[in-house]
């Protein structure tokens, strides 16, 4: 089993992968905010999900370098998933049409 070289192009996607699943993670301050009184026990839990989302998505990214044809690939460069993103905002303003134009 021959392992694949990382050029800049799978850096670029394995960054977006890391600010992905990192972002994901932050979002577990929302229930410690719910859940917690103190500011260290809010911290600790936000910290906690950012590193879990972080490490996921090392672990996808070395899947990924050992056995590329064999899992699902990892998302594409910073700008094309940001236009998915784009889409997806546009698209909900569509079924939605109070919601105003945020581009």
């Amino acid at each position: 089993m021959e392992r694949v070289c990382a050029n800049n192009e799978q850096y670029d996607r394995h960054g977006v992968n890391m600010l992905m699943k990192g972002g994901l993670g932050l979002m577990a301050f929302i229930p410690a905010a719910v859940l917690f009184r103190g500011r260290g026990s809010r911290n600790f839990v936000t910290a906690a999900g950012f590193g879990f989302g972080c490490g996921v998505a090392f672990q996808q990214s070395r899947t990924f370098l050992a056995h590329g044809e064999q899992v699902q690939p990892l998302p594409k460069s910073f700008g094309e998933e940001l236009g998915c993103w784009q889409k997806m905002v546009l698209s909900y303003r569509d079924i939605m049409p109070s919601i105003p134009n945020p581009f």
